[in-house]
């Protein structure tokens, strides 16, 4: 499926070129961006062969940002000693082995320190070569835990372990997991692929142009995601702000406390459970929003949705009062001291927190648990 939608890519910008171009240039263009996807379909279902390994050293005293750039395969970093390590293995696909290795004859693996950028790790290709199809690299990193990090990659997958210096890692397309980061700002962000953060006590932003987001076990002062498309997924969160966006997707929230805890949708659901939080704010357009809190809730709260339906639980020993409205929908629960067509309210305990529900096209529904 996936070459058969390229080739359709291939022909439209053919026809597209022809009335630019002509006929002749365009033709002759189209056979050879053929060829070319023949050759890589075919090299695809070829056997994947381990071509060439190596380690490379960068001596001890880096004190700038370590920097890794690659184009296709896996990038894994964890701690090690004083000196930073680089292990390498290239695999290349072939007819046989001599032919994987010609293929990824243009590859190699180089390192560098320079003076003002700091450490640098590459993939790189000769000169005047374009990085062959089919030819992955697969690096470990073994390098002080405290040292800052920049990972860049195309078409390949990064996870850091244990590196405590703050974490920048983008991918193009593949996943990005980072874990133990401890009080390092960790900033992650892919256009297609996931995105896995866990265990760290720093700043952490997470931002996915098509994939889904998981955030777990993070206690630093601000927590931010922000996904185009797919799900959102956090858990066990202790931070003062958190603040999450989803385009088309749903998000889930639990065990999380925060100060400030805001999440909004354009097209999914939004599910919060177990939270704690001075104020919460959570706003969908197109998508329901169900909220449950189990412990007795007495701070602020509002939650509107233009179309979809909102659902609130809470202890029956809660201290707040609610006010609901909707334009298109109904009112229901067993909490509401005062309940019309479009309009209720309900006062719990003394009514010091604020609760505010609000939908133009959807149902709202409140209940107290004992």
């Amino acid at each position: 499926m996936r070459w058969r939608m390229l080739g359709g890519v291939v022909f439209a910008f053919a026809c597209s070129y022809s009335m630019l171009c002509g006929f002749g240039h365009a033709w002759g263009w189209l056979g050879g961006a053929l060829d070319q996807l023949a050759e890589q379909i075919d090299v695809e279902c070829q056997p994947r062969f381990e071509v060439r390994r190596g380690t490379l050293t960068l001596p001890a005293d880096g004190e700038k940002r370590l920097r890794i750039e690659s184009l296709a395969g896996l990038v894994n970093v964890v701690p090690g000693g004083p000196e930073t390590v680089v292990e390498y293995v290239i695999y290349a696909r072939g007819e046989d082995k001599a032919d994987a290795r010609r293929r990824a004859e243009p590859v190699e693996v180089r390192c560098a320190r320079g003076p003002e950028s700091g450490d640098k790790i590459w993939v790189a290709v000769e000169k005047g070569e374009r990085y062959p199809p089919n030819v992955s690299v697969e690096l470990v990193v073994k390098t002080p835990p405290e040292r800052a990090l920049s990972i860049e990659v195309t078409s390949a997958d990064i996870h850091v372990t244990g590196i405590h210096g703050g974490v920048e890692a983008g991918a193009t397309s593949g996943d990005v997991r980072v874990a133990g980061s401890g009080g390092g700002p960790v900033v992650a962000s892919v256009t297609s692929g996931d995105i896995c953060v866990e265990d760290a006590d720093g700043r952490v932003e997470a931002r996915a142009t098509s994939g889904n987001v998981s955030l777990a076990a993070l206690r630093g002062p601000a927590t931010a995601a922000r996904v185009t498309s797919g799900d959102l997924r956090v858990t066990r969160i202790q931070s003062e702000e958190v603040s999450l966006q989803t385009s088309s997707g749903d998000t889930k929230l639990s065990e999380v406390e925060a100060d400030r805890i805001s999440a909004k949708s354009t097209s999914g659901g939004i599910t919060l459970k177990d939270l704690r939080a001075r104020r919460v704010a959570a706003g969908s357009t197109s998508g329901g929003i169900w909220i449950a809190f189990t412990r007795p809730f007495s701070a602020s709260l509002e939650a509107e949705a233009t179309s979809g339906n909102v659902c609130l639980t809470m202890p029956a020993s809660s201290d707040c009062a609610v006010h609901a409205t909707t334009v298109s929908g109904s009112i229901s629960g067993n909490a509401w001291s005062e309940i019309g067509r479009r309009e209720a309210g309900a006062r719990l305990g003394a009514g010091t927190g604020s609760v505010r529900l609000s939908t133009t096209s959807g149902d709202i529904r409140l209940d107290a648990a004992s």
